[in-house]
């Protein structure tokens, strides 16, 4: 994964962060549930995949969450990093997760809901959401999640003692564009 950052990366998500915030407005004290369905909304109805800067190996902005969030595309990795920040800043713990997918280096996230992880793929699920089919990479249990492998680092006793993964699919989770 490159670790290109953007200094004003944190400062654009954050005001993006309020944007969700202001969505769920009319939502009284929403839960972490409808506060990740309107992140993950977002992300997936708003930014396209980057074909054309996938192999330019000098252009590092697609794997940033700026790209995903002002040029509207980016690499697996530039989903998963403004997955990651948006969560973090409505108060949701999410990590970005490497590994292999579909034969190939990928990234997406895990997401914490009710003290338990949940995988998350908006990369692959941007696609499905912009032709209004439902999610199959939403809140995840790994038993469901299974054309991922993750790399060893993420995927040690310790790695799963500090982030402990649900053993079913999250239970609220509807997996549809429409959740």
């Amino acid at each position: 994964f490159n670790n290109a950052f953007i200094t004003d990366e944190a400062v654009i998500c954050g005001s993006r962060g309020w944007y969700i915030e202001e969505k769920l407005q009319d939502t009284p004290s929403p839960t972490d549930y409808e506060k990740i369905v309107a992140i993950y909304r977002f992300v997936t109805n708003n930014t396209e995949y980057d074909y054309t800067n996938l192999n330019d190996k000098n252009y590092a902005l697609k794997y940033s969450a700026y790209a995903a969030l002002i040029n509207k595309t980016s690499v697996c990795q530039g989903y998963a990093n403004l997955m990651y920040r948006l969560c973090l800043e409505l108060g949701i713990d999410c990590r970005i997760i490497s590994g292999i997918g579909n034969g190939g280096p990928h990234g997406w996230n895990i997401i914490e809901m009710e003290d338990l992880y949940y995988n998350a793929d908006s990369t692959w699920d941007a696609p499905r959401a912009q032709i209004n089919i439902p999610y199959d990479y939403f809140l995840c249990c790994p038993a469901n999640f299974t054309d991922h492998i993750r790399d060893e680092e993420f995927d040690t006793a310790q790695f799963h003692a500090e982030y402990p993964m649900a053993e079913s699919d999250y239970v609220g989770c509807e997996h549809s564009y429409s959740v």
